[in-house]
């Protein structure tokens, strides 16, 4: 009887081959080699989150991700707001002007109507609303 062994041996040989055989073989071997190259090259996916990663630190060292708001703030802490210029100071005199006079209204023309009872004491409006309930009592 054989043993598994006996199946694996030898374990090389070098015999010779067909007519024409030799051309395949070698077709198949360079075709193997080249599977083999391009498998170890691959990316995996583990470079890909280095490379994402690398790309997010540069990024943030670079300031793409984050304003430069507060150092802004800082380097101009003199000058805190616009200065308006004269023709800005100008133009808001003369839009004021314009509401006073009732063109910006936007009420077309009807005069406001202001709450009577929120001008006066609230002692003075109860009263005469005491006053208008007995009237209207005895009438």
């Amino acid at each position: 009887e054989r043993s598994v062994m006996d199946s694996f041996k030898p374990i090389t040989s070098f015999e010779k081959t067909g007519p024409g055989q030799m051309w395949y073989r070698m077709a198949v071997l360079i075709s193997f080699i080249g599977i083999i190259y391009w498998g170890y090259t691959q990316p995996t996916e583990f470079d890909d989150f280095l490379k994402s990663n690398r790309q997010f630190v540069d990024d943030l060292y670079e300031g793409n991700l984050l304003s430069d708001m507060a150092q802004y703030s800082k380097d101009n802490i003199d000058n805190p707001y616009k200065i308006p210029t004269i023709e800005d100071l100008l133009s808001e005199m003369n839009h004021e002007e314009g509401d006073e006079d009732g063109v910006g209204d936007d009420f077309s023309g009807e005069e406001r109507v202001e709450n009577v009872n929120f001008l006066g004491d609230e002692e003075d409006t109860e009263e005469d609303d005491v006053d208008a309930m007995l009237e209207s009592l005895l009438h």
